[in-house]
Order: C-alpha cells, then sequence, then structure tokens
C-alpha cells in the first residue's frame, strides 16, 4: 500500500472512533500481515465558511475592484499572489509555481487572508473594508 488514505475519526476515551468504521476496517485488511504503515494523526479544521467566502467577493474584493478601476478576477489573483503560498505542480519533469487557493483555506487561514488585504487596502490605497460584522 504506498497510497496515502486519510479517514476522519473522532477521540473517545482515548481510542479512535473512525467516522466510516467499516472502510477503516476494509482498509486495514488490506495489509499484509507485519507490514510496517505509518499512521499521521493531527486536528481536523473546517474549510472556509461560506460567509467568508460572500465577504471575501462581497465585500473585499468588490471594494477593491469599484475603487481601482480593476477587473475582480484580476483583483482577486493579485491578491493570491500577494498572500497565499504558491503551490509546487509537477507533471512529466516539469515544475512550476501556481498562485496558493482560497478554495484550500481553513477558517483561520482565511480570517488572516482577509485581515491582511484589508490592512494592505487600507495603507496602500486609503480603502477602508467594511467589518465583516456590518457585512
Amino acid at each position: 500500500m504506498s497510497q496515502k488514505i486519510e479517514l476522519i475519526a473522532t477521540v473517545r476515551e482515548g481510542k479512535l472512533i473512525f467516522q466510516d468504521q467499516a472502510v477503516a476496517n476494509a482498509l486495514i485488511w488490506k495489509i499484509r500481515p507485519d507490514e510496517q504503515v505509518v499512521v499521521t494523526i493531527k486536528r481536523r479544521t473546517k474549510n472556509r465558511t461560506d460567509n467568508q467566502n460572500r465577504y471575501y467577493w462581497g465585500a473585499i474584493i468588490a471594494t477593491i475592484s469599484a475603487e481601482t478601476g480593476v477587473d475582480s478576477d484580476d483583483v482577486h489573483e493579485a491578491m493570491k499572489r500577494k498572500f497565499l503560498e504558491p503551490e509546487i505542480k509537477e507533471f512529466a519533469g516539469m515544475r512550476w509555481k501556481v498562485p496558493g487557493s482560497t478554495s484550500k483555506l481553513n477558517t483561520v487561514a482565511m480570517n488572516t487572508y482577509i485581515d491582511q488585504i484589508r490592512a494592505w487596502a487600507a495603507t496602500e490605497f486609503g480603502i477602508n473594508i467594511p467589518d465583516p460584522e456590518m457585512y
């Protein structure tokens, strides 16, 4: 088994309770006896919320676009390049960088990204983007 498999589980009384125990059992039975495996445990984080995404596009990107006259999609691309870590892609021996994706951000990372853009817009252009609570 050389592929990476992720299973969702909850910790209860010091034990892992898999979200889909049947799938976990089937995967375990596919492992050869005495074969070593690597188990990585990390906290599950939630992807950005729909409200975060609506605020990002409806308040932040739309405001910067309106104030600067730059197309919304271009503002979005510029912000990704400025504030997100690029992803490295590989194919057929070639490697290249692409801007990070907001769709892959968790809720905490999305809030950080939003705060960075709001601060940048205020400093760079004097644009005051409304708070999320006001939007």
